[in-house]
């Protein structure tokens, strides 16, 4: 009997789909977004038959992984009415704080822009006195 090389199976093509699934296992382990601690798999099917008078074979061959899922993302919104409409906006900061947005920018508990005035240059009052 013949040795079976999934290396050469349809001129490589099985072993180019095994290659793809095992660098996608690669990259779904480094994504940041996954828990590398979690198993993947790579499974390869063959479906082999045969024809009536038995003397071809027809070989099907098929390459799955399953990866890790994406890690659940969370966050809190807050929750208002303005008149009859609801509204919800993530926060940011705690309740009622004032923080810097990425550009340098001064915004409230929900993101916001902060309008000149409202806040208070505590290096302004120390020079004043």
């Amino acid at each position: 009997m013949s040795e079976l090389n999934l290396n050469k199976i349809a001129d490589g093509e099985l072993y180019r789909h095994l290659q793809r699934e095992y660098k996608r296992s690669i990259n779904n382990i480094v994504d940041p977004n996954t828990d590398p601690t979690k198993a993947r798999t790579i499974t390869i099917t063959l479906k082999i038959t045969g024809d009536e008078r038995r003397e071809m074979l027809f070989v099907d061959g098929d390459v799955k992984s399953k990866l890790a899922p994406s890690k659940a993302v969370s966050t809190t919104m807050l929750l208002g009415q303005h008149g009859d409409e609801l509204i919800a906006r993530e926060l940011v900061s705690t309740p009622g704080q004032y923080s810097f947005a990425e550009d340098g920018e001064v915004v409230d508990d929900v993101g916001q822009k902060v309008e000149e005035g409202k806040v208070i240059d505590l290096m302004k009052q120390t020079k004043a006195k």
